[in-house]
This record gives structure tokens, sequence and C-alpha cells, in this order.
């Protein structure tokens, strides 16, 4: 059965897969509410898959690089993880550029990575 994690029997289903949910009849239903959701309800998100976070008036998942371009992990209201090249400078992301052209992995006050 699509999206079922565990079954007692070849019809019946107990959990479900992220993305997914268990609806009245025992049979796993994809969360269609939002993209980049991973735990939902019949009817709201209620978690996000890792790139995203949920926005909690309208229980819809939002993609981090809306926060700033380059993160890649965030909450609500800050990055918490950047892509290779940047590093994360207060809420977002900065180029690691500023210490040297090819530098590829840095942190606030060195280039660990050329």
């Amino acid at each position: 059965m699509d999206g079922c994690l565990a079954c007692s029997s070849s019809t019946i289903c107990v959990s479900c897969d992220a993305g997914y949910f268990l609806n009245s009849t025992n049979k796993c239903q994809v969360c269609s509410t939002t993209a980049g959701c991973s735990i939902c309800n019949s009817t709201t998100c209620v978690d996000c898959l890792v790139g995203y976070f949920l926005n909690t008036t309208t229980n819809q998942c939002r993609l981090c690089s809306v926060i700033d371009g380059n993160c890649t992990v965030c909450n609500s209201t800050h990055c918490l993880q950047c892509d290779t090249g940047t590093y994360l400078s207060g809420a977002g992301c900065t180029s690691c550029t500023t210490f040297s052209a090819p530098c590829l992995v840095c942190n606030t006050t060195i280039c660990q990575q050329c």
C-alpha cells in the first residue's frame, strides 16, 4: 500500500511514511495540503521537511530560502545552516568570498577549504 510504514494485514495500515496521514479507512493518504509537508492530519500540515519551516499562521511549509537565498535549514525566523560556500552570520548566510575568491568552506573568522 502506498505510504504505509507498518500494516496489520494486506489491507489495513497502522502507521504511515512521512508525507502521509492515516485516514478513517486505515489507508495512508498523501499530505496534499502543502509542498514540503512531512507530517499532517486530514486538514493541515503540522511539520515540514528539512529545508522548509512551518508558517504557523497559514499551516503551510515555506522554503528556508525565503529567509536567505543560501539557507538550507531553518526555523520560522532564523537560518540555522547555510549552503557550501557560505557561513551562518546572525540570522542569514554570508559568502565565503569575503575571505578570498576561491574559498569554498569557511566560518565567521577563517577560510577552512579552498
